[in-house]
Order: structure tokens, then sequence, then C-alpha cells
């Protein structure tokens, strides 16, 4: 019982982080129209961040490996239909899913690439796939040490 009530809170603490870091790319956004100096740390970032870190080949890297989490998580849940895989197992393969098709969208759209805090999304992105990860390598672990299948 005590080790599903901690399982439980850390699979809330985790999605509560996952929503957190969208809040400052979302209020760097809001802010760059009405602060000046917002602004210009924003367009600094948006220099630095395009010429160091998202360079073309990291970002084409960053698309590619959006689709492969895509065509993980479309292989698991088709073998799920034919297999009845336990639900608290599946949930976040469809959010993993959810996630990784909106932020390939996201990514590849060249309209959002006007967007200020367009690198700072992109980063909240990556950690909130990285986290939406960890809720599944949990959820694996938990049902490997009690013995319980994936099936029912």
């Amino acid at each position: 019982m005590k080790k599903n009530f901690w399982i439980v809170v850390l699979k809330n603490i985790i999605t509560i982080l996952q929503v957190l870091m969208l809040v400052p790319p979302l209020l760097l956004q809001y802010l760059s129209d009405r602060k000046m100096g917002v602004m210009r740390y924003l367009v600094f970032k948006k220099d630095v961040f395009a010429k160091e870190i998202f360079t073309l080949s990291f970002t084409f890297t960053y698309r590619n490996l959006l689709f492969l989490g895509i065509i993980f998580c479309m292989i698991f849940l088709i073998s799920s239909y034919n297999k009845r895989i336990n639900r608290s197992f599946k949930e976040p393969i469809i959010t993993l899913f959810l996630c990784n098709s909106i932020c390939l969208f996201y990514a590849s759209y060249y309209k959002f690439q006007i967007l200020m805090a367009y690198h700072f999304f992109l980063i909240a992105f990556l950690i909130i796939i990285i986290l939406q990860y960890v809720k599944i390598v949990i959820a694996a672990l938990i049902y490997s040490s009690t013995k319980k299948s994936f099936y029912h």
C-alpha cells in the first residue's frame, strides 16, 4: 500500500513538473511584446541558440528522434490492441505519442520559428518528453518488480 502511494505521488510530481516546464517559455513569449528588456534578451538568446545549440544538424537529429519516438509509440499501441496491456502502462505511452506529435509539428512548422521564445519552447518540450520516458520506465519497473504482467 505504501509503495503504491509513493509511486502515485512520484508520477503526480513528474506530471506537475511537465506542466510547469511550459510556464517559462509562455511567460517569456508574453512579456516579449510588453517589455523591451525581455525582447532584447530573447533576440540575443535566439541568435546564440541558433548559432551554437540549434544548428541545422541538431534540429534535423531532434526531428528524427521525435519521429522515431512516434513510431515506437505507434508500434507499442498497435501491439497493445492485440494483447490486453495494463492501462496504467498504456496511458504514458499515449501521452508520449501526443507529446512527440505536438513537438514534431512545432519543430517542423516554419511559422512557429518566428516566435521570440521558440528555442525555449523546444527545450521545454524536450524536457517534457524526457520526463514522460521516465514515467514509462517507472511504470515498467513497478510491474516487473511486483511480478505482475503488463498483460491482464
